[in-house]
């Protein structure tokens, strides 16, 4: 029989997380705060994304909203600028959904 071939964009999804690189501290710090009870002063809470454009900043926040939620069930939500309040992030938290 023959074997059907796998689309590009088959192949782009299965490479993508093979293709991420130059992160693997940031990640690393990341998946090891989850072990870090929120009692401990070491637990962080808000981890700050920044830099340049085109450095990877959307592909790094992609990759830890993974990491939350496959890895340690977390609800995650990505907020940016257009947030000025507790109440607006909050409401945009809520629609965003699980």
């Amino acid at each position: 029989m023959a074997r059907v071939r796998a689309s590009m964009q088959e192949l782009i999804q299965r490479r993508r997380p093979a293709g991420f690189v130059g992160r693997r501290q940031e990640l690393a710090v990341f998946r090891a705060n989850f072990g870090v009870p929120p009692e401990d002063e070491r637990h962080r809470f808000v981890f700050h994304i920044h830099g340049n454009g085109g450095v990877g900043k959307s592909r790094l926040l992609r990759q830890l909203e993974q990491v939350a939620r496959q890895e340690h069930g977390a609800l995650t939500a990505c907020l940016d600028e257009s947030v000025h309040s507790v109440p607006e992030a909050m409401a945009a938290i809520s629609a965003a959904g699980p």
